[in-house]
């Protein structure tokens, strides 16, 4: 936490800073009272380093992910989407 605010985007592990956003793309569409937004993020690491992140997305209790994908250095990951009470350990990537 950077000044009493929450962080939220690409968190730089060890450090109270994320790694700068450079583009966002928000496709959204509404069928009764469900919304389905779609948002492409794109981050820059400017450093000449490898950093380890993890990826912070703000969001209220009735809200609900049901699908991330991510590119990083080349490579493709698509995360599993699981139940939180289901959860029994967490995986981060290298």
């Amino acid at each position: 936490m950077a000044d009493g605010k929450f962080l939220y985007g690409l968190i730089i592990e060890g450090k109270d800073t994320t790694v700068p956003l450079k583009e966002s793309k928000v496709h959204v569409t509404v069928q009764g009272f469900i919304a389905n937004v779609e948002s492409q993020l794109t981050y820059s690491n400017d450093t000449h380093e490898a950093l380890q992140t993890s990826f912070i997305f703000p969001m209220d209790d009735m809200s609900a992910v049901y699908k991330f994908e991510a590119d990083v250095n080349n490579k493709h990951i698509i995360a599993e989407c699981q139940d939180k009470q289901k959860v029994t350990h967490s995986r981060k990537w290298g």
